[in-house]
């Protein structure tokens, strides 16, 4: 602890740019996942009032449900071609470059949201969704690059698990404005769901004050003087030609080897654990069922019988837990190792799904049974925070995927 604070207050100009790349990123991406979710029943009441305004009837329920599963679907859809359009655009352009692209997308996505009530489209979130997952898609793929790029051998793995706890208070930031005494109200609604275009107007203008990566300056654009520049501008002042070699050496490293397609990484035996592990963690995150008890959780409370005005504060103790877990996790995985929270995290999150499931169908047995379900909820959220909830990129392999 004493040599990570002496390396962060030699490297104190790391920690503003850390901040600003969380609040244009990181915070984002988990605000829009828990946001939505505040806002569910003003999307919908303004999805009938424009279909009535169009039609001169009420939209039935079934139409409103499938409405309702696009404007959360689409923004899934966008953030895959994002994340698939990362590698070539960070490449191509640079990871600066993008990070500027991705604000201006925010904040078209961002106006969209805003403007829905006023231009009276309920297509327009749908539009505005789409741009939001396709830009946060793009945003935390380059984010978790730069910010491994940016960093000091000695400090990377710190500067690395910044990236979960900005997308956790994300997350908690969404349930507090979606409370009714801020912005989760039938006039405010619109303002709720743009809000973070602020974050993202503020990101693209102290963005343009911050250089390129140095890896990306001498690996990509051959410029050691620009890199070393970089450092400096980073870093602050010092003798950094360790971490300069390191980079040539990967460079010299990246000259003898053979970039692989999809299907000879596949026939690669020397790759095969690795790809495996990476397909198996991926998908065990994906089918976890967290985006599910995120973007329904108001949803599962009511199905559970708990007061619909209690149900906004405990989607607020949600978010406190998660990050409470998170910053938890980030003690214990040098401590007790990556490979045993995982297994353990996952273990519990079974457990707690299977109770809930049993709590859901005994609900009507006793008053304080769906109690029990906001229990189960809470900690399922709270072992995904202390497992797979603060995975970065890997390090070695240098690829986007939540691991080890």
């Amino acid at each position: 602890m004493a040599g990570l604070l002496s390396d962060l207050v030699k490297h104190w100009r790391l920690l503003p740019l850390i901040i600003v790349l969380g609040l244009g990123n990181g915070l984002p991406y988990g605000y829009h996942f828990s946001v939505i979710n505040s806002s569910s029943s003003f999307v919908k009441g303004f999805i009938n009032q424009t279909w009535i305004g169009r039609y001169g009837s009420a939209v039935p329920k079934d139409t409103v449900t499938l409405l309702w599963s696009i404007a959360i679907s689409v923004y899934s859809v966008g953030g895959l071609l994002g994340s698939l359009a990362a590698g070539y655009l960070s490449r191509r352009f640079g990871k600066r470059w993008c990070h500027r692209l991705t604000d201006l997308l925010g904040i078209t996505a961002s106006l969209c949201l805003g403007l829905c009530k006023i231009a009276g489209s309920y297509e327009i979130i749908f539009v505005g969704r789409f741009l939001y997952g396709f830009t946060l898609g793009l945003a935390i793929n380059i984010y978790v690059q730069y910010l491994g790029e940016i960093s000091p051998t000695k400090l990377r793995g710190f500067v690395n698990t910044t990236a979960p706890i900005f997308v956790t208070t994300g997350k908690l930031f969404g349930q507090i404005v979606g409370l009714r005494e801020v912005l989760g109200t039938e006039t405010l609604w619109p303002l709720m769901l743009s809000l973070c275009g602020f974050t993202e107007l503020l990101h693209f203008i102290l963005m343009n004050f911050y250089p390129e990566t140095p890896p990306y300056l001498i690996l990509v654009k051959k410029d050691q003087d620009r890199s070393l520049k970089a450092m400096h501008r980073i870093w602050g002042p010092g003798n950094y030609q360790s971490e300069m070699d390191q980079i040539l050496a990967e460079q010299e490293m990246r000259k003898k080897s053979k970039i692989l397609s999809v299907i000879e990484l596949v026939k690669e035996p020397s790759l095969r654990w690795q790809f495996y592990i990476v397909i198996v963690i991926t998908f065990t995150l994906q089918m976890s069922g967290i985006s599910a008890i995120f973007y329904y959780a108001n949803s599962v409370f009511l199905t559970a019988g708990l007061p619909p005005e209690k149900i906004p504060y405990i989607s607020l103790g949600i978010g406190c837990f998660e990050l409470m877990a998170v910053l938890l996790c980030s003690v214990l995985i040098e401590r007790y190792g990556r490979k045993v929270l995982l297994l353990g995290s996952y273990g519990f999150m079974a457990t707690m799904l299977g109770g809930l499931t049993v709590t859901l169908s005994l609900q009507g047995w006793a008053h304080w049974i769906p109690y029990c379900s906001a229990v189960f909820i809470f900690l399922f959220i709270f072992f995904y925070g202390t497992g797979p909830g603060i995975y970065s990129p890997c390090e070695k392999c240098k690829v986007a995927f939540k691991c080890s």
